[in-house]
């Protein structure tokens, strides 16, 4: 019962994310990651705002 349960939910996931409504929140999630990567300095980012 329980394997068919986790079955059925792995594939309503999988059919998610197919579908378009899908590829736009994972490209959602994607963009929202870019975003917050951006806010965070990178040492190498910091050495060339000392340096100027």
């Amino acid at each position: 019962m329980e394997e068919d349960i986790k079955q059925l939910i792995t594939e309503n996931i999988l059919e998610f994310l197919g579908s378009d409504y899908g590829k736009g929140f994972l490209t959602g999630i994607k963009i929202a990651v870019e975003i917050i990567a951006k806010q965070i300095p990178t040492p190498s980012e910091e050495d060339i705002g000392h340096d100027s």
